[in-house]
């Protein structure tokens, strides 16, 4: 993977965006501040504020849980965690359950 594709840790960008609103806190304590500088300050503590509530909002891209497709009747096969039913000729175009997400390449 690489470029917009790269995956992170959630709470890894969650802690970067608290250390630059910590740092923004700073800098609204600071003696030494402009009333225009404050209020840049302000907007941007509010901004990202608001990135990291939606980063802890956010669904995960990967799913939570393994599964496995098994033999449900001679002609379907079923999600072994939600018992979702397929043609058992189309199992192997699903990388994931298309009910409850699991992941479904056998990891």
């Amino acid at each position: 993977m690489s470029g917009k594709d790269d995956c992170i840790s959630r709470q890894m960008a969650i802690d970067v965006l608290d250390e630059q609103i910590e740092q923004c806190n700073k800098a609204l304590g600071s003696f030494d501040i402009s009333p225009k500088d404050e209020y840049a300050i302000k907007v941007e503590r509010a901004s990202l504020e608001a990135y990291k509530e939606q980063l802890e909002n956010m669904p995960s891209a990967q799913p939570e849980r393994n599964g496995k497709w098994i033999y449900n009747s001679p002609t379907t096969m079923k999600c072994d965690r939600c018992g979702f039913a397929i043609k058992d000729w189309d199992w192997h175009r699903f990388k994931y359950c298309p009910n409850c997400r699991a992941d479904m390449r056998g990891r």
